[in-house]
């Protein structure tokens, strides 16, 4: 739809308020639309998780099968700093997609031992076997594990990779919270000036 990819590109510009309003419009042009995960992408980029968490919990009383709805709000209770929390969706999301039990139990079992951190080192060893197997895996997918694992050189090297290969996940990092723990350093705010973005929008 038109409307939701300019409610996208409000987004990447900051402009949040608008960003919301287009899918407000959405919404009112089809009540039968209940499923609209960016819509709490979008209080989460402005900072307004909880904004986010109740509009996951209301479209959750309507769709319980999406896991792109549990990924979302396990990142939201993460960005509320309750982690402990984040578990739950989280490997509710992996069931739904199909990841087997055992996989599950180790992702478990790694957030039991490093919590948030723990996760990340688990997700990088599985990207590593993935890429012994002959899979490419993308700078700004392993870029996120890195932050994750709190190893934010490495993660910044995969941001640099991420821009000079031109993958276009890299604009996640203009408001994702994700990112929040990169913001002073001066590689990263090159990255951004080089995005073309004017610095009022990042």
């Amino acid at each position: 739809m038109a409307r939701d990819g300019y409610s996208r590109l409000l987004t990447v510009t900051g402009d949040f308020e608008q960003a919301l309003e287009q899918q407000r419009i959405l919404r009112e042009l089809n009540p039968l639309i209940y499923h609209q995960p960016y819509l709490a992408t979008i209080h989460n980029m402005a900072r307004q998780h909880e904004q986010a968490l109740k509009e996951l919990q209301r479209q959750l009383t309507l769709e319980r099968s999406s896991p792109r709805l549990y990924s979302h709000l396990a990142s939201t209770y993460r960005w509320l700093d309750r982690p402990a929390e984040a578990i739950v969706p989280l490997l509710t999301s992996l069931r739904l997609e199909g990841i087997p039990a055992a996989n599950i139990d180790d992702i478990r079992a790694a957030f039991e031992r490093g919590h948030v951190a723990g996760v990340g080192r688990f997700i990088l060893r599985h990207y590593e076997t993935l890429q012994n197997g002959g899979l490419t895996v993308p700078a700004m997918s392993r870029a996120e594990a890195f932050v994750l694992a709190g190893e934010f050189e490495a993660a910044m090297q995969h941001i640099e990779h991420a821009f000079d290969t031109r993958e276009p996940r890299l604009l996640v990092i203009v408001h994702s919270p994700d990112y929040d723990v990169l913001r002073d350093q001066p590689r990263f705010l090159t990255v951004l000036g080089q995005l073309g973005l004017p610095e009022s929008q990042y």
